[in-house]
Formats: C-alpha cells, sequence, structure tokens
C-alpha cells in the first residue's frame, strides 16, 4: 500500500511544475506558492495522520484519505484551468499524502508487532523502501502517461493508484480479519 501511495502522489508531484504553469495558467511566483502550500500541509498531514492512527478506526481512516487522494487527483484534473483552485489543491495533497504516510507506517509497525515480534526496524526499513520505490515508479508512470496520452492525464493516472490501494486495503484488511 505504501509504494501505492507514492505511485498515485507522486505520478502527479513529480510533473506538479509544467502541470500548473502550462495547464493551469500559474506564473512561476505561484508556483513557489504552491509549494508552500504543499509543504506546509503536509506539516498538518502527519499531525492528522498520527491522531488517526491512535484511533480505533485507523484503518477506516486510512480508507477515507485514499478515496480523498483519489478525489484530490481527480480535482486536479477537472479544475485543471482554475489557478485559485490548484493552489488549494497543492495543499490538500500534501495534507493527504503525509497523513497517508503517518497511517500506513503506523498501520504496518502494528502488524509487524502482531505476526513478527521484534520485527519494528525492519518493518520500518520496507516500508521507507516501498515508499521510496513507488516514488520514483510515480515518475515513470508519469512520464509515460505524459508521452501516452498528454500532461493532464497524470492526474487521472495518479487517482487510479490511490483507487488500486484502497483496493489492496480492503482486501488486506478481509484477510486478516481487520475491521475497517
Amino acid at each position: 500500500m505504501a509504494a501505492l501511495v507514492s505511485v498515485a502522489t507522486f505520478s502527479f508531484f513529480t510533473y506538479v511544475s509544467p502541470f500548473l504553469l502550462q495547464l493551469g495558467g500559474l506564473d512561476g511566483g505561484w508556483l513557489g506558492a504552491a509549494m508552500l502550500c504543499f509543504g506546509a500541509c503536509a506539516i498538518g498531514g502527519n499531525l492528522l495522520g498520527g491522531w488517526c492512527a491512535d484511533r480505533p478506526s485507523a484503518q477506516r481512516a486510512a480508507m477515507l484519505a485514499l478515496a480523498a487522494l483519489a478525489l484530490n487527483l481527480l480535482a486536479f484534473y477537472v479544475l485543471r484551468a482554475w489557478p485559485a483552485a490548484l493552489l488549494a489543491l497543492c495543499g490538500s495533497l500534501g495534507l493527504l499524502f503525509f497523513a497517508l504516510v503517518t497511517l500506513s507506517t503506523v498501520r504496518l509497525l502494528r502488524l509487524a508487532r502482531q505476526h513478527c515480534p521484534g520485527s519494528d526496524a525492519v518493518a520500518a526499513g520496507l516500508n521507507i523502501a516501498a515508499f521510496n520505490a513507488g516514488t520514483a515508479a510515480g515518475g515513470v508512470l508519469g512520464a509515460s502517461l505524459i508521452v501516452a496520452f498528454g500532461l493532464p492525464s497524470i492526474a487521472i493516472g495518479g487517482a487510479l493508484a490511490a483507487l488500486l490501494a484502497m483496493l489492496l486495503l480492503w482486501c488486506q484488511s478481509r484477510k486478516l480479519d481487520a475491521p475497517l
């Protein structure tokens, strides 16, 4: 799931500058503001993810965050000609991605403690590796989509990856008998 969250986010975010400049009509000054929105909201996403991870419904929060990530990326596609909307969407993308990073990490650590006690460090390392692999794969997917279908398609590709992550989480929760 961690890899797919990164694929979803970075198939789009790797190419966010040309998306915002060419499709959104933003100029270079606004590009900095969009990155600031992403970064500032990323802090909130870490806090939100941690808060949700401490709740009994953490798995449900992860499913909702994945659905919100898919909707956020689809909104980039639909609202690509609306500069103000794009700034807000950059912020919510940072919030959702980093909430999912935290939720995914805590989930994996809990599963490791439950199924293989003493493997926390290995689980944490594998989780980071999965996010990094997903980041690289997301860049490749985004480039492939741009070549095949044009720049707007990266938002749809990211949304589909987020939906695939949702499906994977749902299947895993059924297999592990963990309630959503």
